[in-house]
């Protein structure tokens, strides 16, 4: 289909049910929720960038942290709290307030584990609640806190196991504060 759309250079509107097959095929998408628009915009920008957790959730796997506080300003970097009051940075509030309602999103795949702190991203204790092998990654479900999060590492060899104590983390680039709507 995408190939013909190309070919013809006809506009064409597709309404689908499918998030990656709407992402494979549009160069711009329009979600919708109860009727109205809710998010719009590249695949790509939609996924990176969601407007809201909802459009994170809807677009594929995230995991979203309350953020627990105000925004701490340090230098160039803005901090919020997540995490039973962990200062991590984040991205998504340049010359904006802090939305009443916020999550920190991140996706399982800029999620690093590791056995030791790095001082270089942020990091959090957590335990290996499970580990599946799907083929090209390893998902890893932990458990933070009250909270949960997920993991998806690329290889078929992790090392890693259910029960075991890690850290967890992601540099701040891939930390998004959005509005939890």
């Amino acid at each position: 289909v995408r190939s013909l759309q190309r070919r013809l250079a006809v506009p064409t509107l597709y309404v689908t049910h499918d998030q990656e097959e709407a992402m494979s095929l549009s160069d711009r998408i329009v979600i919708l929720r109860d009727g109205l628009i809710a998010a719009q915009g590249s695949p790509r920008d939609l996924y990176e960038n969601p407007n809201s957790m909802w459009t994170a959730t809807f677009l594929g796997d995230a995991n979203c942290f309350p953020v627990e506080g105000g925004l701490e300003i340090n230098g160039a970097e803005t901090h919020v709290r997540v995490l039973g009051g962990k200062s991590v940075p984040a991205r998504g509030l340049a010359g904006k307030t802090l939305p009443e309602d916020a999550v920190i999103v991140v996706r399982p795949e800029n999620c690093i584990i590791s056995s030791n702190p790095d001082t270089d991203s942020t990091f959090c204790e957590a335990t290996v609640k499970w580990v599946e092998y799907l083929g090209t990654i390893q998902r890893i479900r932990l458990t933070m806190d009250s909270h949960e999060a997920t993991v998806d590492l690329p290889g078929r060899e992790t090392g890693i196991e259910a029960g075991e104590f890690v850290y967890v983390g992601w540099k701040a680039e891939h930390a998004l504060v959005v509005p939890r709507v």
